[in-house]
């Protein structure tokens, strides 16, 4: 589970995949601009058993381009990732 700032923004919310602030729009006067994103039946079902809440608009745009559902982790500091081609 993300860390939560000692002080949240009102009205922020923190996205459960990459700990990220963000406003969800689904309870605005607005349509959130999620709705504009096409992720499959599939990706929803996995996201809904994953994860409670909303998802941050950049999680859900990389989702839906085939990321994996649980965040990449940052490599330790003073290593880079290779890719699994390099190996």
């Amino acid at each position: 589970m993300p860390l939560l700032s000692p002080d949240p923004v009102p009205g922020l919310d923190r996205c459960p995949r990459c700990g990220g602030g963000f406003h969800c729009g689904a309870a605005g006067p607005a349509p959130c601009p999620c709705g504009t994103l096409k992720l499959s039946e599939g990706l929803q079902s996995a996201l809904r058993q994953r994860y409670t809440g909303c998802l941050c608009l950049p999680c859900l745009q990389a989702l839906s381009l085939g990321a994996p559902i649980d965040p990449p982790i940052d490599p330790p500091v003073g290593e880079a990732w290779a890719s699994p081609s390099a190996r």
